[in-house]
């Protein structure tokens, strides 16, 4: 028999989250092992718990910051996914939602039996959009790369090392250095990680988010099988 998914629940508003945790609880293949009303309560269950998967609201008490919660979650405890549940439907909280680590954005006004389909989904290592949630993003913002540092970006994400990425665009393994270098300068990142989820937060990649599984409206597309190694 299959375990049931191990949850922890993050809403600062106390119905509300009893109100989910009820909902959940009704479905066998869910495990709510905890709840949490603030980031640094999130932090402190789920070392303690080691869910599978935290359903995050952004808003939660004392002031405190989903998002940064999440990223502070995925910093730590990377086996650990956040699905984002929230009310609010701007842009700019799914880009900085999905940056900071969260494997999938969800409007609470979608419901529970969306919540559950998005729970299996991200626990299966597929991203979740919302029916309701705006994405790719639309910006007005000048992009802060050149054409060909957003080619190497999206290589980045795919998960080709320099060498593969010189080969691809028929550049020297030096020329992608410096370009690699660029983009960590101008987006202020450094990680591989971390320029893979800023990628999948803008939506600036084709491709990319069948490369890591996209499911969207309650349908689960499973993530392709990576390509075995050259």
């Amino acid at each position: 028999m299959t375990e049931p998914i191990r949850v922890l629940i993050v809403d600062g508003h106390p119905l509300v989250r009893a109100g989910i945790i009820a909902g959940l609880r009704e479905d066998p293949g869910i495990a709510v092992v905890g709840q949490a009303d603030t980031a640094q309560e999130s932090l402190e269950q789920a070392r303690h718990l080691c869910p599978d998967l935290v359903v995050m609201d952004i808003a939660l008490r004392a002031g405190s910051d989903g998002v940064k919660a999440t990223r502070g979650l995925s910093a730590e405890l990377p086996q650990t996914q956040v699905l984002i549940f929230t009310i609010h439907d701007e842009s700019h909280y799914v880009v900085r939602s999905l940056a900071a680590g969260a494997r999938g954005c969800l409007l609470k006004q979608e419901g529970l039996a969306e919540l559950r389909s998005g729970i299996r989904a991200v626990h299966q290592g597929v991203l979740f959009i919302g029916r309701g949630v705006e994405y790719p993003p639309r910006s007005n913002d000048p992009d802060p790369l050149t054409p060909r540092e957003l080619q190497v970006l999206c290589l980045i994400a795919q998960g080709l090392a320099n060498g593969q990425i010189a080969q691809a665009l028929a550049l020297s393994r030096r020329t992608v250095e410096s370009h690699r270098l660029s983009i960590r300068r101008k987006l202020g990142l450094t990680s591989a990680a971390e320029l893979t989820r800023y990628a999948i937060a803008h939506g600036l990649c084709p491709g990319l988010l069948e490369a890591h599984g996209l499911a969207r409206a309650g349908k689960v597309h499973p993530r392709p099988p990576r390509p075995p190694p050259h």
